[in-house]
């Protein structure tokens, strides 16, 4: 198990549209983690998760190793021995009554965060 004590959060919103901010985004990433560092990433957001991790792979996080956690077959302890985690989506998180998402957090996950 992590020990919590060294976890540390980066935040940061949508909105990287422009190149300048492209650039703010990476640079802020790059003094977090290191260069090849493995980033689980959530793509519960969007319907095709593939494409969704192919796109933030390419886009803001190349350099990293970039693994989808809905390719994981035991998501919680890939979220557990995870170097770290980029969650996509922000307040569409989860799509709700869609049947693409198997993945429920209330049933899975909520025993991580107590």
């Amino acid at each position: 198990m992590p020990n919590v004590n060294a976890m540390h959060l980066f935040l940061a919103s949508g909105g990287i549209s422009t190149e300048a901010r492209l650039a703010a985004f990476r640079l802020a990433w790059s003094r977090f983690l290191p260069a090849g560092a493995r980033v689980l990433f959530v793509p519960y957001a969007v319907l095709d998760h593939d494409a969704y991790t192919e796109r933030i792979s390419r886009r803001l996080l190349p350099g990293c190793a970039l693994d989808g956690l809905h390719r994981k077959r035991d998501p919680r302890r890939a979220l557990l021995e995870a170097e770290a985690v980029f969650v996509g989506g922000g307040a569409r998180l989860f799509r709700r009554g869609q049947k693409a998402v198997d993945f429920m957090p209330g049933a899975r996950l909520t025993p991580l965060f107590r």
